[in-house]
C-alpha cells in the first residue's frame, strides 16, 4: 500500500494499493526541494520506521548559490592562485572541473561578490583537498553573515 503523509495533519490515507512484487518508487518533491534519502524495509535507513512505513526526506536547495573554490596554503594561510566561482542548480548542487590537485577552500555566500581572503577566513570556509585523478564531492553551507 502507498501513502501520502503530511506532516502537520496526520499520518495521510491510503492513496493506492500495490500488487506483491519488486516495485520501484520515484520521489517527486515541489520544485526547488531536493530528495536527502529514503529508507527501505530491506535496507534499513535512519528513516525506516517498525510500522513498515518509511519516511522520505526533503530539503530546501540554495538555487543559484554562487561557490567560491579559493586554491589555499594551510600553512603560510595565503591563497595560491585565481579564487573560482561558479553557482548551485535548481538542486543546490555545483561542480567545478579541471581542477589541480592541492588544498582549496569552499565558501557558500550571496554576501560577497568576489570574496578575498579575509573574508574566507572569518567566514570560516571548509577546506576540501583534492587528489589527481579522483572526483571529490564535498556539501557546503551556505553562509550568511
Amino acid at each position: 500500500m502507498i501513502r501520502g503523509v503530511v506532516l502537520d495533519y496526520g499520518t495521510g490515507r491510503p492513496l493506492a494499493r500495490v500488487l506483491a512484487g519488486t516495485w520501484e518508487v520515484m520521489v517527486a518533491p515541489p520544485p526547488y526541494f531536493y530528495v536527502v534519502s529514503v529508507g527501505g524495509s530491506r535496507n534499513p535507513s535512519p528513516g525506516h520506521r517498525a510500522d513498515g512505513w518509511n519516511e522520505i526526506t526533503a530539503r530546501d536547495a540554495a538555487v543559484g548559490a554562487p561557490v567560491f573554490l579559493e586554491p589555499f596554503d594551510p600553512e603560510t594561510k595565503m591563497r595560491l592562485g585565481e579564487l573560482r566561482s561558479t553557482r548551485t542548480d535548481l538542486r543546490g548542487d555545483y561542480r567545478f572541473f579541471s581542477l589541480p590537485p592541492g588544498t582549496n577552500r569552499l565558501l557558500s555566500t550571496f554576501e560577497f561578490e568576489h570574496p578575498g581572503e579575509q573574508a574566507i577566513e572569518t567566514a570560516r570556509a571548509p577546506t576540501v583537498s583534492l587528489k589527481e585523478g579522483a572526483e571529490t564531492v564535498q556539501d557546503v553551507d551556505l553562509y550568511v553573515r
